[in-house]
């Protein structure tokens, strides 16, 4: 019965009023001295004598319900009656009535957990009545747009966005709730303008709301395609064939302007150069180039897929952007072909030549010990070099070139307001200069892991008690702060688990680090304590934690679940860490005795000379190539300052021909993005006054057009007006054998690279594309096993051989003895222990590695199912939804369709007899351009083909491509967590047996500034670093974010209208390149037969 205290009160009060006569207490007489002046009910007041019979008592007799309450209707779940309204009267033996207070009675509480009529007690005592209230079932009547979309205009063909929307579910009890989520949305066509309505669908309610697709506007006039033709000869013609104009619409569409409505200004043919031409539309303008060519012999004519965008040295992305920059660079020092008595090429032979520096010297002596260059004192050589440059050094347009640009160079390359993206090229590898690090993270400041706070502080890895003020607990991810705690690392914990249970990775970043032991049953906490006693520890100071008994407790817990070891309380804490400024004074790069004099002084041995310490050995022309160089005046024009506040300046230099500036054998003189470029001869080239270089670049002109398509490419070489072209799978059969036909090995292996992060696969997953299964291990493992790379390379490629680790036979761990790694022990059992191939099943490991296909579909469907129950399980799947993953490419090519094509079969034959059956697919997408790879790597689309080259003698430092997030195309996956236990020594000694994690493995190998182990080139034997390369390799490979699928081959023709350096292939210096390439015909001679040629034969 529900009750209130007035109503109590009450309840007593009257009870003891009617019945107090029974207690002793009631009223008390008339006095006889007071005439009373009550009158007794029924006593007549005539002139009677007094009657001396007793009158009778007048007692309750009944309590009624004479008028019910205003509100008698209510809904299941209503939590009181309301009685307001509501008349009781109470009747007496004498028929007299009265009204009774709210307070003298009660009401019984009837059940509003149910639908139905209700009957109500009322109680006076011991006296009752009833009324009664309907309970109406709560239901769903309707629903509601409750909050509108945060965008409700649109150009055309956007994507609809219905992020801020809300749908309420509205009830007959007046409530609401929200069913957003689960509404359905009526399709919209955004193809055209106008108001459009959409339905909102919730069960059989419905509710509209409108959007409006805007009438597009006109931006901008764009040139859609250019002129067919953009390079003239001195006195040709002008023509505008093939100028496509347009109006760049709001909307991202195009309008066509027809050529009656613009006008294209003229340029003069009679001079050789770079031209500007005008395009004009009423008041709006827009222009391009086109090259007028003065007389040459020697053209060399090629072609690109993608134009590149960026041949700046110190921001420069991908092989793509290296076509004009090799042209424009010189060198340091180059390889050359080994020559015999007879001055014929020595096959496989190189030589080392000084080119940009006429002399070299290691100086290490002069800076051993010196604390400025933290240069060892006992150090002898490979520490420190002088740089004597030539003196005839220039810029294409004359100015000298000195040791003081080398060192702004360097200084720009550091530079903490851009963070170039090369950066790490002189801090990370072979070639350290001392403080250049430093000097670029100068300022930086977060939060980083207390073994770095204590390293710096003391030298070694050493918690002391007085630090607990400065060392913090971390308890989430570092995704989940703000501020300075979103800068610097996870704490050492976190980071081991996530890089052991990855999957993991959502229960530490809500639930906190305490919720790890919890997983693996090492506590007696709940799950909820665990949770709880991450919020309570987060971001306090150690010092903090134990001056709280109840923060200490939980302290004592986590420390004691991790904790084998002293001081292994530091990888439970992060501490703030700002590095200081470091002037550039103090990097290891300035100007020697004289303006020709360049030093470099090292943090890590690197020696260029051969042991007999004259000799230049292979790494002086591999590791010291050059620096890079900016002309100054130039560079400091094209600087872009940062368009938001705090953001990092960049640059436009090396970007345009107004913007380029060459010290190469090349100059740029034209180039139209998309088109084509040119490269002259640079006059100015030091090398052209070098005897080492009599008789070569017999190339003047080289002219390299933008062709997307192979087919459109194969018929511009069959017309005579390309140099040379690979052999397309499609016509294999017929030229494969022709005279001109040349094949190479080279040292790419691509891969299938598969998106590691699962926020953005999360983030653009539908039930009609659930993208998550990527997250799941065995699901990459599967898609590995179930592509056939013997039958992708014969269908996809013409000369190229299945591949199946992160390197091939062209990588070399030692360059000056011949030695291959792909052919060393340690590489083969990688292979066989990844693709799951028994040694023992085999005569010998060769065998073994020989029986490797990486092709095994019944495990490959096993591992699918499984992944596929795991991500069912976890919810993240269901039985209906489809999985279509993305393959995006940067053109939509002949080849990139051939190898979606067949990768498109593969998996779907993949999900056949499986629950995937039918709801397993691929989809193309060549939208991304030359940023395909960055747009991959910031999780744009699923899988991409892509690899690396480059590095090939040093496949240690190659690593680092599949490592370091600032190149990995699996960027999300954490290998600074990710660890490896291995004893490189692989002595049996546990003191040799180290725990790191594959990034520190990495910078031990390079031997890195301030690695607790130093196991560079040169300073252990090359089976200790094989051993650590393997291990490395096998960990990677093992995550299948990265699927090698082939070792390529190249397979090309040949114009006739070039020889080649060399018919035989050399490591150092392929065929010769443009250096060695010589013409059979003239420009003009070649003009007149190019048509004439059969490449058949």
């Amino acid at each position: 019965m529900r009750k209130n205290s007035k109503s109590l009160l009450g309840l007593v009060v009257a009870t003891a009023l009617a019945f107090g006569s029974l207690f002793g207490c009631g009223p008390t007489p008339p006095s006889s001295s007071a005439p009373s002046t009550s009158v007794p009910p029924s006593v007549s007041t005539s002139s009677v004598a007094p009657s001396t019979s007793s009158v009778a008592e007048v007692t309750a007799t009944g309590i009624s319900v004479t008028t019910n309450p205003t509100k008698i209707s209510y809904f299941v779940g209503d939590e009181e009656v309301d009685a307001s309204g509501l008349v009781v009267t109470l009747t007496y033996s004498d028929n007299s009535t009265r009204v009774l207070e709210a307070n003298e009675y009660t009401l019984s509480e009837p059940d509003m957990s149910a639908a139905g009529q209700k009957t109500i007690t009322v109680t006076y005592g011991n006296l009752t009545t009833t009324f009664n209230i309907t309970v109406v079932a709560v239901d769903l009547v309707g629903i509601q747009v409750s909050a509108q979309p945060d965008k409700v205009e649109y150009e055309r063909n956007e994507d609809l966005d219905l992020t801020g929307l809300a749908i309420a579910g509205v009830y007959n009890n007046g409530d609401t709730e929200d069913v957003t989520g689960d509404c359905t949305f009526s399709d919209v066509d955004m193809s055209t303008s106008g108001d459009k309505e959409i339905t909102v669908t919730y069960g059989t309610f419905t509710v509209t709301f409108v959007i409006t697709v805007k009438v597009p506007t006109q931006v901008k006039v764009v040139i859609q395609s250019y002129p067919t033709k953009t390079y003239y000869y001195i006195g040709e013609t002008q023509t505008n064939e093939g100028l496509k104009i347009a109006w760049l619409m709001s909307d991202g569409s195009y309008e066509d302007i027809p050529s009656t409505q613009y006008s294209v200004s003229s340029f003069d043919t009679s001079a050789a150069g770079q031209k500007e031409v005008t395009v004009t539309v009423g008041d709006a303008q827009v222009r391009y180039n086109v090259y007028v060519a003065g007389p040459v012999q020697y053209t060399y004519n090629s072609y690109t897929a993608v134009s590149p965008s960026n041949w700046n040295e110190l921001t420069y992305q991908d092989a793509n952007d290296t076509q004009i920059m090799n042209y424009i660079s010189g060198s340091f020092f180059s390889f050359d072909f080994a020559y015999d008595h007879d001055g014929e090429i020595i096959p496989g032979g190189y030589q080392v030549q000084y080119n940009a520096v006429s002399a070299v010297e290691d100086v290490t002596a002069t800076y051993a010990g010196d604390p400025k260059y933290a240069v060892p004192a006992t150090a002898e050589k490979g520490f420190a070099y002088k740089f004597t440059l030539r003196n005839d050094l220039k810029w294409d347009d004359g100015t000298a070139i000195k040791a003081e640009d080398f060192v702004y160079t360097m200084k720009e390359q550091e530079n903490p307001d851009f963070f170039n993206y090369r950066a790490d090229s002189f801090y990370n590898g072979a070639t350290v200069i001392h403080n250049a690090k430093n000097y670029l993270f100068q300022g930086q400041d977060g939060y980083f892991g207390a073994r770095t706070y204590a390293k710096a502080k003391y030298g070694e890895e050493l918690y002391k008690a007085e630090d607990d003020a400065d060392y913090y607990f971390r308890s989430y991810t570092l995704d989940c702060y703000e501020g300075e705690w979103s800068r610097g690392e996870n704490n050492a914990v976190v980071n081991w688990f996530l890089g052991n249970n990855p999957d993991y990775y959502d229960y530490v970043k809500n639930y906190g680090v305490f919720i790890i032991p919890y997983l693996l049953s090492a506590t007696a906490m709940s799950a909820a304590e665990c949770i709880a006693a991450s919020a309570a520890l987060d971001q306090k100071s150690l010092a903090e934690i134990k001056a709280d008994s109840a923060l200490n407790d939980l302290w004592e817990e986590i420390l004691g679940f991790w904790q084998t070891d002293p001081n292994e309380e530091l990888d439970l804490l992060v501490a703030y860490i700002l590095n200081p400024p470091v002037s550039f004074d103090d990097v290891g790069i300035f100007v020697g005795d004289n303006d020709y004099e360049l030093v470099l002084v090292l943090d890590k041995v690197l020696n260029i000379f051969k042991e007999d310490g004259v000799s230049l050995s292979y790494k002086a022309a591999y590791n010291f190539s050059s620096l890079p160089l900016v002309k100054k005046d130039l560079y400091e024009a094209n600087k872009v300052e940062p368009q938001l506040e705090g953001g990092l300046w960049t640059s436009k230099y090396n970007s345009s021909v107004a913007s380029t500036a060459s010290w190469g054998p090349y100059k740029l003189s034209y180039f139209q993005a998309g088109k084509q470029y040119i490269l002259d001869r640079n006059p100015h080239w030091y090398g052209y006054n070098m005897d080492v270089y009599r008789g070569q670049y017999q190339t003047q002109r080289i002219v390299c057009d933008t062709i997307s398509q192979w087919n459109t490419a194969w018929l511009a070489f069959q017309n005579g007006d390309l140099a040379s072209i690979g052999i397309d799978v499609s016509i294999a059969a017929d030229y494969k054998n022709s005279s001109r036909a040349v094949f190479t090995a080279d040292d790419f292996v691509s891969s299938l690279q598969l998106q590691s992060d699962v926020e953005s696969l999360i983030e653009r997953s539908d039930s009609d594309h659930n993208k998550i299964l990527l997250k799941y291990k065995d699901f990459r493992q599967a898609i590995s096993l179930g592509i056939d790379r013997l039958a992708y390379t014969q269908r996809c490629t013409t000369s190229s051989l299945p591949g199946f680790g992160l390197f091939n036979s062209m990588h070399y761990y030692d360059v000056e003895n011949g030695g291959v790694y792909r052919d060393t022990d340690f590489a083969k059992e990688v292979l066989c222990n990844v693709y799951g191939v028994d040694v023992e099943e085999f005569e010998s490991l060769d065998d073994a590695h020989e029986s490797i296909t990486g092709y095994n579909l019944d495990l490959a469907k096993q591992l699918l199912e499984q992944a596929y129950a795991a991500a069912l399980a976890a919810g993240e799947i269901t039985a209906t939804d489809k999985v279509v993953l993305t393959v995006g490419a940067s053109v939509d090519s002949e080849a990139a369709r051939r190898q979606f094509n067949f990768l498109k079969e593969s998996i779907e034959n993949l999900a056949v007899g499986t629950s995937l059956e039918g709801r397993l697919t691929l989809e193309f997408d060549a939208s991304f351009g030359s940023k395909w790879a960055n747009a991959f790597r910031d999780g744009e689309y699923d899988i991409c083909t892509g690899g690396w080259s480059g590095a090939a003698w040093d496949p240690g430092y190659f690593l680092m491509a599949y490592l370091s997030p600032d190149y990995m195309y699996s960027k999300a996956w954490d290998t600074s967590s990710e660890m490896l236990t291995l004893n490189p020594y692989d002595d049996g000694e546990e003191e040799h047996t180290y725990e790191m994690s594959l990034m520190d493995w990495w910078y031990c190998l390079n031997g890195a500034e301030g690695v607790p182990y130093d196991w560079s080139f040169g300073e252990v034997d090359n089976e200790i670093r094989l051993r650590i390369i393997a291990a490395l390799e096998e960990a990677i490979l093992s995550a299948y974010y990265s699927l090698p699928m082939y070792n390529y081959f190249s397979a090309q023709l040949t114009s006739y209208k070039i020889e080649l350096g060399t018919k035989d292939y050399n490591t150092f210096m392929g065929y010769g390149g443009i250096r060695y390439t010589t013409y059979n015909y003239t420009d003009a001679q070649w003009a007149e037969v190019k048509a004439t040629f059969d490449y058949k034969n």
